[in-house]
């Protein structure tokens, strides 16, 4: 029989593991958690008009009074398109309107059983303890009056609506900038544009709705909820996934070589190198090469950079440069050559194919990913140049067999990266 001073440090460990605690029922005790997104969270399916357009909301500013998800029955059903970025959360849509300089409630919208509440408004007021105005003489469109929001002070986060055309998992709409609108007691203040936002959900949602979000600890105590992304969701059900594949959405890198390919210089995801052991440890007196600010790889923690080519479609290895300043490692063959040799068991010859001696990597069978370096007037991470679709080649003993177009990856990896 286990001992109960040993079953009491178990359930405290287990305890002290989990991200998110599960609620107390019988209290209700809600805690507060913080959301990071680098892209636009909807948890609301309120509107919000801003100069003429329509806009999702991050949040609602009913969430201020509590039940207010419920005033109007429960939600039966969510009719939503699974790669939208708003949460249909309650069985209606408030409508908000920002005019003159102030944020008003203008209608709301039952999605179902509308008919079980013909003074809507009213209902509302309840809730609210603030009354519809109908002599506001500038609001024409609106006889029925239009609340303002008094209490609400913060900030909401909003995005346009979708084009013709367009669909929420595009990368150029997920991409696009949003904005964030702050407001004192009803009354705007300032907008801002944003590509990433910080916002707060209760620990019952996130236990609620775990397969929405992803929960990291740190050790100081504080508690980072990350908002999964819907159009990586559907991806992986689509796709089928080994044990320790995992889609990244968008190029990423683990290395710091450079491919030429039809002319184009192009980043490349993992070294072919990568398939000899120690081959990041084959220079231990020449110095680390710095990374460059923003590159879109993480540094290998390799001191040198293997350049790479590929001709009549065979992937060759044809020179190794360091870190510059170094001249001297970048000048002698010894140096330079001879440890890649040694590694591979190859020597570096002249072929037909190009200009240069050079390694055929008929070592290397599986799948690279490519993205072309940027030209010089764009950055890595301009909009069009982030979305822009990249390559994914596979290759049987160095030579390609396939290639094709993608804007993910499928990358195996001993854990998942956040």
């Amino acid at each position: 029989m286990i001992p109960i001073q040993k079953v009491f440090f178990l359930l405290l460990l287990l305890s002290q593991c989990c991200a998110v605690e599960q609620p107390s029922q019988a209290t209700n005790t809600k805690r507060k958690l913080e959301v990071y997104s680098s892209g636009f969270v909807g948890l609301t399916n309120d509107v919000i008009q801003w100069y003429g357009v329509e806009y999702m909301c991050s949040m609602s500013p009913l969430s201020e009074f509590e039940n207010y998800k419920t005033i109007f029955g429960e939600l039966k059903s969510e009719q939503i398109d699974p790669e939208s970025p708003v949460d249909v959360d309650k069985n209606y849509i408030a409508k908000w309107i920002v005019k003159d300089g102030c944020l008003y409630l203008y209608d709301v919208e039952i999605l179902n059983d509308a008919g079980k509440y013909p003074n809507k408004k009213k209902v509302l007021e309840k809730l609210t303890k603030h009354k519809f105005e109908t002599d506001i003489k500038f609001f024409p469109e609106n006889p029925e009056g239009v609340m303002l929001a008094s209490w609400f002070s913060g900030s909401i986060y909003i995005k346009r609506q979708l084009k013709p055309g367009e669909t929420y998992c595009d990368c150029m709409y997920r991409c696009e900038n949003f904005k964030k609108l702050t407001f004192e007691k009803g009354r705007f203040l300032r907008e801002e544009m944003e590509v990433g936002m910080d916002i707060s959900v209760d620990s019952i949602e996130v236990y609620n709705n775990s397969v929405k979000y992803k929960v990291r600890k740190f050790e100081n105590g504080r508690t980072w909820v990350y908002r999964i992304n819907p159009c990586l969701n559907i991806l992986e059900k689509k796709v089928k996934l080994e044990e320790y594949q995992y889609v990244f959405d968008g190029f990423t890198s683990s290395c710091n070589d450079k491919i030429l390919w039809n002319d184009t210089t192009f980043f490349i995801e993992e070294s072919p190198l990568s398939f000899f052991e120690n081959y990041k440890k084959i220079y231990p007196n020449v110095p680390m090469c710095l990374a460059e600010y923003h590159l879109p790889y993480l540094m290998d923690e390799k001191n040198y950079v293997p350049k790479w080519v590929i001709v009549n479609d065979m992937l060759f290895l044809y020179d190794i440069r360091f870190l510059e300043g170094n001249h001297e490692f970048n000048r002698e063959y010894l140096i330079r050559f001879k440890p890649i040799e040694k590694l591979t068991g190859k020597k570096f010859q002249q072929t037909p194919y190009i200009n240069v001696k050079a390694i055929f990597a008929d070592w290397f069978s599986g799948a690279l990913y490519l993205k072309r370096y940027p030209e010089k007037n764009e950055k890595y991470w301009d909009r069009d140049y982030k979305c822009e679709p990249f390559y994914k080649i596979i290759l049987e003993n160095g030579k390609i067999i396939s290639k094709e177009k993608t804007t993910y990856m499928i990358l195996k990896r001993e854990r998942q990266f956040p």
